[in-house]
């Protein structure tokens, strides 16, 4: 996830490099209302001036409601920044979306599943949850927000014909950097070490097409997680 209280400059930065490796940003970005909360607007106001301040705001608004908020690896596999929330949704509904996609629509109850895939969470299999590990549950991140478990993810794969789904939105304290759950259809991924001074490691993905080993020829998708070790170990 990216950091709101960067300056300006890093998020020119941020633009350039996604010009040319694409990706998703986190769920900060996509709503303006945390952008005002967490400081990048007070940021811009400090560094440019009232004026030309809200006016380089409001145009990195306009760009952050064109963002993308999924990625198709290979047809194969989905990233995302939070998760699927109640998976009644497939990949065209994502697909046609038209930009931008502003506050207005990520808290309109009709696009409810939108506001998940920035803030749901999956229910970890040794998870203890009150009515069970499966289906969906109140989030304690916010009301519109859910908890999604195994069998969810597992029908969402199945119905769009993926492989894995990639989130990351949690930092776990003195955890570790990634997390393989929902029987090996879900991945968490956290690159911010020591995140808030958590202790936590940091990692990615490093995702490569290979040869299946059946003989048949046909290629496949490794995933390999890459960490680096907390600096407080």
């Amino acid at each position: 996830p990216w950091a709101i209280a960067f300056s300006e400059s890093r998020w020119v930065a941020g633009f350039a490099r996604r010009s040319c490796f694409p990706g998703i940003p986190g769920n900060f970005p996509q709503e303006r209302s945390m952008n005002e909360r967490y400081g990048f607007k007070g940021e811009c106001l400090r560094c440019l001036g009232n004026e030309f301040g809200l006016k380089t705001y409001d145009l990195f608004e306009e760009a952050f409601d064109q963002l993308p908020l999924a990625c198709l690896v290979s047809e194969r596999i989905l990233c995302v920044h939070g998760g699927i929330g109640e998976g009644r949704w497939d990949l065209n509904a994502l697909r046609s979306l038209k930009r931008p996609i502003d506050d207005k629509i990520l808290f309109n109850r009709r696009y409810g599943w939108l506001y998940n895939i920035l803030w749901s969470d999956p229910i970890e299999d040794d998870e203890i949850v009150e009515g069970g590990a499966i289906g969906v549950h109140e989030s304690p991140r916010a009301s519109t927000s859910v908890l999604f478990g195994w069998d969810v993810t597992k029908t969402f794969c199945a119905k769009n014909g993926l492989g894995l789904i990639i989130r990351s939105h949690q930092s776990k304290r003195d955890g570790l950097g990634f997390d393989v759950m929902h029987d090996n259809m879900l991945v968490r991924v956290f690159s911010a070490r020591d995140y808030e001074g958590g202790g936590n490691d940091g990692a990615v993905l490093l995702i490569t097409p290979v040869e299946s080993h059946d003989g048949s020829g046909a290629m496949t998708l490794s995933v390999r997680p890459q960490v680096v070790a907390s600096a407080h170990c």
